[in-house]
């Protein structure tokens, strides 16, 4: 009887262990978000959107898939970097041409042919649930200003919208 008597209180310590790890893993700060990329400005430029659902992101990331036979940026095919002066909470509309993180192209003239772009959001010191954006030069170059991609081109999400539309419907699905 004392045998078994160890075995359930041994049990229950090891149960109250795991629930206390998984607690501490489950109050880990989230975010989540979503980007959207489009042209915007007098002069047309390269636009990242983030949709902030919740939580925090510190920027945008510009980067060519794994698989694209490109040798570019930082060792993390890291294109540009797009650092939110202050953190970004609800909505931040961002100029990619602006202020960037070495190693990045400070102004994208033209995106290379048949190479896969991803834009996604990123935060500092806490993780990010996001949903990117996966585009192609030749995808974005039909693009007009008040018109964003959104989705991936790879699996047949992406798709093009008003920018008006992705901010009405981007948190939707979070």
């Amino acid at each position: 009887m004392r045998h078994r008597h160890r075995q359930v209180s041994a049990s229950l310590v090891l149960a109250a262990a795991a629930a206390v790890a998984l607690a501490g893993c489950a109050s880990e700060p989230v975010s989540t978000a979503t980007v959207g990329l489009g042209r915007g400005g007098q002069y047309a430029r390269v636009l990242g959107v983030v949709v902030v659902c919740s939580g925090i992101v510190d920027g945008l990331d510009l980067s060519a898939d794994d698989q694209a036979p490109l040798s570019i940026g930082d060792g993390q095919r890291r294109i540009t970097r797009w650092v939110s002066p202050d953190a970004v909470s609800e909505l931040g509309a961002t100029d990619l041409t602006g202020s960037t993180i070495w190693p990045a192209e400070r102004e994208i003239e033209r995106f290379a042919l048949g190479v896969d772009y991803s834009l996604g959001a990123y935060a500092e010191d806490r993780s990010v649930v996001a949903r990117p954006v996966v585009f192609t030069a030749e995808q974005f170059d039909t693009l007009s200003v008040g018109e964003i991609i959104i989705g991936d081109v790879r699996d047949g999400t992406s798709q093009t919208i008003s920018v008006e539309s992705f901010l009405g419907r981007a948190c939707a699905d979070a």
